[in-house]
């Protein structure tokens, strides 16, 4: 389902990378679509989705562009679910948030 997540704090920082393949867009990739955030990008190879928290905490999430079957509720329901696991992570004084 998804090849790609990130995090990115409000100074574009990156919180957190997760990558399903290593085809997959590097650091320097995430960054453009950060730049583009808001405007679904879609790529020969695969698609970016971006998510703003109220904190400015950018959450990017990247699919196979060949998954037709991912709809436009189910992208808010990670999204939802991603922003909930990142609220009880940051709230949890125990939990380390680290990137690959």
């Amino acid at each position: 389902m998804a090849l790609c997540v990130a995090i990115f704090d409000k100074d574009n920082t990156l919180l957190y990378l997760r990558v399903k393949k290593e085809e997959l867009p590097n650091e320097n990739d995430l960054h453009m679509f950060l730049t583009l955030f808001g405007i679904p990008l879609l790529n020969n190879s695969y698609r970016s989705y971006g998510y703003l928290t109220n904190t400015n905490v950018k959450f990017l999430l990247v699919v196979d562009a060949s998954n037709n079957i991912l709809k436009d509720h189910d992208v808010r329901a990670i999204f939802k679910r991603l922003h909930t696991n990142y609220c009880n992570a940051v709230a949890n004084p125990f939990t380390l948030l680290e990137c690959n």
